[in-house]
C-alpha cells in the first residue's frame, strides 16, 4: 500500500533528516520520500499496524500527522484504489 501525509512543522532539510531517521528503524515502511515545501511525506507499508507506527513515530519526534492519510491500495489486478484512513486520535 502507498501512503501519503502532511506532516506538522517540517520545515528544514534537518527535520527531513530527523523524520528519515525515525522511519528507517520501523517495519514495514519503504521508499520514504519527503517534500519539505508541502509538509508531505509519501511511503510504502505492508500493514495498516505499520502505518500506525509511523504515526506514533513522528508524534514521538516533534512532528505529527496532520489530518487524514490518504492512502493508494494496489489491489491483484494493479488497479488503484484512494481511501481515507480514519485519524487516530489519543487521550
Amino acid at each position: 500500500m502507498k501512503g501519503v501525509v502532511t506532516v506538522r512543522d517540517l520545515k528544514c532539510e534537518e527535520c527531513k533528516d530527523k523524520v528519515l531517521k525515525s522511519l528507517s528503524t520501523l517495519d514495514g515502511i519503504s521508499n520514504v520520500f519527503i517534500e519539505i515545501k508541502n509538509s508531505t511525506l509519501s511511503l510504502k507499508f505492508n500493514s495498516h499496524n505499520a502505518m500506525e507506527g509511523v504515526r506514533l513515530a513522528l508524534k514521538e519526534i516533534g512532528f505529527p500527522i496532520t489530518g487524514d492519510p490518504t492512502i493508494i491500495i494496489q489491489s491483484e489486478k494493479n488497479d488503484y484504489i484512494n481511501t481515507t484512513v480514519n485519524k487516530v486520535t489519543s487521550n
